[in-house]
């Protein structure tokens, strides 16, 4: 068979739709990352954010530290602290941080489906919207500037208060055109990560933060150090005003730059409004102004109520400067890696995708925050003692400083969190859940920082506001998470493994941890030997933590964390998704078809049969040069206390003519990691080749006696005439075959019109030998599913016209297969043996429809057993087993079934199950629970 280049699409590369790749064990990226790319290239563009964030906090922490140093805590600098920050935070109201969460998939999905020229093309109409909103919002600001100078002077004690709010207005009308510098500067940093570009984007904040240490030393050089507003002159607050913007002018100049350098630089247009996904970005950025504006506001409360405090402001700034890094170091940075895949496996509507990234996320949040979470915590007075420098060297301050440090180490990773998942549901399109979220946030923030206003201003005040900050974080995240996972079910949230290494590893943290804390409190010491502690224990628990972490994650994490190697075009690609395309499922449904013996279990109708059991399916395709060439469909289900469980009957399935070697290789290996990283345990019933259990023995998998599917059957070979069919049929059939049309006994082929009889009969059946009865809606579905592509047929059986007998047929891979039968036993059905003429009119109606083989459906394994030692007249077949034996053909045989139970404690609590017979009728409950999902229940 071979197969035309256009029946299946490429693996997806940069237009951000993600597609994990497993090629020889380990996940890999296809193509150019670009803006998706697998959970290498989230981990990898993590890194590089971590990275340029990293100096980018360093010089903003610098400048907090530079401004406290030389300035000092007095009311002049708490003005210039609130003053000149207030240009983000209004460009954080009107847009900030959601602007790139809504216009990067969009210049993703533009550069994909209409190029650089369309891409550059939405993004000027966008970029026009949105600069000259930020013109309005600067110029509001400089309206705005008296009564906002007023707010930020209004504690300045008496005779100095109208100077001081002379001095705020005027920094405030200098710095006012930095909210349109900051609309170029974010729209430079959404064109760079929509081309797969984060360096120069996440780097380019520190040459502000150098241009404002620049300007703050110039002033302080030029007029002196620890001013006070009545010792300052005006001179100087228009130096530090005008300085501070052109530190601006010089960010959003290298993001600009940047944009250009990726090919996505264009002079902001009109027209918006005629362009459907510009109109529809910016109506996105308009619903998110909430999600955006809580944390500026959040920020602005704080300024104002450590305001009251001689040098809050600088204490509260710091803090936040530190919570901010930290949170941007790790789990922040992640999130912003991360938004491309997750938008691209939602984007596809592929909830086992997406719940796969988000705990890939997830977890690497937690990596990245945690070890600093603890080490801040712990070593927060030394590390506040060698932050404060200068004017703040004051012991009130520093205590105030090392409470705050302390809530802040927690509440950068409840803020990591928080942010992860309001990206996640933002990739989801959901704009109401993040609002919520921040509206929360804000509203608890907002709440307890006013009431710190009832606290003593010099012990409890500012630590309060930071635990303020928490509180609200914690509110946000609950929020954010709840939504979630509503939105993933049946996915899981958090990764059980994930999370007990993690916990492990934090554990492996407290000794180096302890033994520094015992050194700094017992060890007087100067201020750089304390430094040098710090780093030499901060480094000790960072190896701790992460010795642990790669001595317990699987043995294939290592791969999926790692960069891998681009591949091969010839190399098989193993993509894996809950929802392929339609064109996908096409091909596949076609590989399925033409492979010999193949079963309908394998076809994407069926997974929508088993859907309405409470099944899912997860597609694991093998792709070679664009073109589909094997694959496996997998149905999960969760179950209780254990987890989530997949199956696979009759497969993996190899297209003929492709390279089996290969394309098997990959395909195991695939199914390894699936084993091991997404389901607690994997049962597979291979089709009719040892060499897959084989593979997927030496893997890892072990022999298994589950029963997911028949492992024998008695098959019929039809390119034997009807003479010779006959001949191979037990006597008493035989016999029968010229005596039913003399009995009234008349089979036909029957159609949609009889599947209540079809259901009536086969709950007659069930409630005769004791199970529980199929829903007419399943057959239906079942039925409805499988027939429009001709792999499902019905026969009926009458007696003198009136219907006692029934039988649903499946057809795939040149084989037809009786699937389910209904019998009437209270007609003379029974005594006419109107069954086996069922069975004897489908095997010559598939024979005349060029059927190679006729599948009775199914043998025990003791009747398999008997057939082999005495053959098909064995006396120790009874019932179903021997009716089947009846029909004469060959005893056909699946290879091994093969079984993989990733934890090691619920391996060695299925087997101790399985080595008693109380457990045995357990595990035998649970799989009947299973299989019979689509029947009614309580009968």
């Amino acid at each position: 068979m071979s197969t035309a280049p256009s029946a299946a699409p490429a693996p997806r590369t940069p237009s951000g739709e993600w597609v994990a790749t497993w090629l020889a064990g380990g996940v890999r990226s296809s193509g150019d990352q670009g803006p998706g790319g697998d959970q290498s290239s989230t981990a990898r563009q993590s890194a590089v954010v971590a990275v340029w964030t990293l100096v980018s906090r360093v010089t903003g922490l610098l400048r907090v530290l530079v401004v406290g140093a030389l300035m000092g805590p007095t009311y002049l600098s708490n003005v210039f602290q609130a003053g000149y920050v207030l240009p983000g935070n209004v460009f954080t109201i009107l847009a900030g941080p959601v602007l790139a969460m809504v216009v990067v998939p969009v210049l993703v999905r533009a550069l994909t489906a209409g190029g650089l020229d369309r891409a550059n093309q939405l993004f000027s109409r966008i970029a026009g919207r949105l600069l000259a909103v930020a013109g309005l919002g600067g110029l509001a600001l400089a309206v705005a500037a008296p009564a906002l100078a007023w707010t930020l002077s209004a504690t300045v004690p008496e005779p100095d208060r109208a100077r001081a709010w002379l001095w705020t207005t005027v920094l405030i009308l200098f710095v006012a055109p930095q909210v349109v510098l900051y609309g170029i500067a974010t729209l430079g940093v959404a064109a760079q990560q929509a081309r797969g570009r984060f360096a120069l984007a996440a780097a380019a904040p520190a040459a502000e933060s150098v241009g404002v240490i620049a300007t703050v030393g110039l002033a302080c050089w030029i007029y002196g150090t620890g001013l006070e507003v009545g010792d300052a002159p005006l001179s100087m607050m228009i130096v530090l005003g005008a300085g501070s913007t052109l530190a601006v002018v010089l960010q959003a100049g290298l993001q600009a730059y940047g944009a250009a350098r990726v090919g996505m630089f264009a002079l902001p247009t009109r027209g918006w409004r005629e362009d459907l996904q510009a109109r529809d970005s910016i109506r996105r950025i308009v619903r998110s102004i909430p999600v955006a504006a809580c944390p500026a506001l959040t920020n602005f409360v704080l300024t104002v109520v450590a305001a009251t405090v001689p040098g809050g402001v600088l204490v509260v700034q710091l803090s936040y400067q530190v919570y901010y890094a930290l949170s941007y170091l790790g789990a922040r940075a992640v999130s912003i890696a991360a938004l491309p895949r997750l938008a691209a496996a939602a984007a596809r509507h592929d909830r086992a995708e997406f719940g796969q990234a988000w705990r890939h996320g997830l977890f690497y949040a937690v990596l990245a925050s945690t070890p600093s979470m603890c080490l801040l915590a712990m070593f927060a007075f030394p590390t506040a003692n060698l932050l404060a420098n200068g004017e703040l060297r004051e012991p009130t301050l520093i205590a105030q400083l090392a409470a705050c440090l302390t809530v802040a180490a927690f509440a950068q990773l409840i803020g990591g969190i928080h942010d992860l998942g309001k990206q996640a549901l933002f990739a989801r399109l959901d704009d109401n859940g993040p609002r919520l979220a921040s509206i929360l946030a804000l509203s608890v923030t907002v709440g307890i920082a006013a009431s710190t206003l009832l606290l003593d201003a010099q012990d409890a005040r500012l630590p309060a506001l930071i635990i303020a900050i928490l509180a609200g974080e914690t509110v946000g995240a609950v929020t954010v998470l709840s939504r979630l996972r509503r939105a993933m079910q049946p996915e899981p949230l958090v990764d059980r493994h994930s999370a007990l290494v993690a916990s492990t590893a934090t554990a492996a943290m407290l000794p180096p941890i302890t033994a520094g804390a015992w050194l700094l409190s017992n060890i007087a010491v100067e201020r750089y030997v304390v430094l040098g502690i710090l780093l030499v224990c901060g480094a000790l628990t960072v190896a701790a933590f992460a010795a642990v972490i790669k001595l317990l994650n699987r043995p294939d994490s290592s791969a999926a964390l790692s960069t891998s190697p681009s591949f091969t075009e010839g190399e098989p690609i193993v993509t894996v998704s809950s929802r392929p395309d339609d064109r996908e499922l096409k091909e596949w449904d076609r590989i399925v078809a033409e492979v010999p013996g193949s079963d309908v279990s394998q076809l994407s109708g069926w997974a929508a049969v088993r859907r309405t059991a409470g099944y899912t399916a997860l597609y694991v395709f093998a792709w070679q040069r664009g073109r589909l060439v094997g694959g496996v469909q997998v149905l999960l289900r969760r179950v209780p206390l254990l987890g989530q469980v997949g199956y696979v009957s009759y497969a993996p399935l190899i297209a003929p003519h492709a390279p089996r070697d290969e394309v098997l290789t990959a395909m195991a290996d695939a199914l390894e990691t699936l084993a091991r990283r997404r389901v607690r345990a994997l049962f597979v019933q291979p089709l009719d080749s040892d060499d897959v259990s084989t593979a997927l023995l030496a893997r890892g998998f072990r022999a298994s006696t589950a029963g997911v599917a028949p492992s024998s059957t008695v098959r019929i070979d039809l390119t034997a005439d009807e003479d010779q069919l006959r001949a191979g049929l037990s006597k008493r059939i035989r016999r029968w075959t010229g005596k039913w049309e003399k009995s009234g006994v008349r089979v036909r082929r029957a159609s949609a019109d009889d599947l209540g009889l079809l259901t009536d009969l086969i709950g007659r059946s069930a409630l005769h030998q004791g199970f529980a009865e199929l829903s007419p809606d399943y057959v239906r579905n079942l039925y409805q599913q499988l027939s429009a592509s001709g792999n499902a047929e019905i026969f009926v059986g009458e007696v003198d016209g009136e219907p006692v007998a029934a039988e649903l047929l499946t057809a795939c891979g040149g084989v037809l297969r009786s699937r389910l039968t209904g019998l009437d036993r209270t007609s003379p059905a029974t005594r006419l043996s109107v069954t086996s003429a069922l069975d004897w009119e489908a095997m010559l109606w598939a024979r005349r429809n060029g059927f190679r083989e006729f599948d009775l459906g199914g043998l025990s394994a003791s009747a398999a057993a008997a057939i082999r030692a005495a053959g098909f007249s064995s006396p120790e077949l009874d019932g179903p087993d021997r009716f089947k034996a009846g029909f004469g053909g060959r005893l056909h045989t699946y290879p091994p079934a093969v079984e993989l139970i990733s934890s090691r404690l619920l391996r060695v609590a299925y087997d101790m199950l399985d080595s008693a017979s109380f457990g045995r009728s357990v595990l035998n409950q649970v799989r009947y629970w299973m299989r019979q999902s689509g029947r009614r229940r309580g009968q």
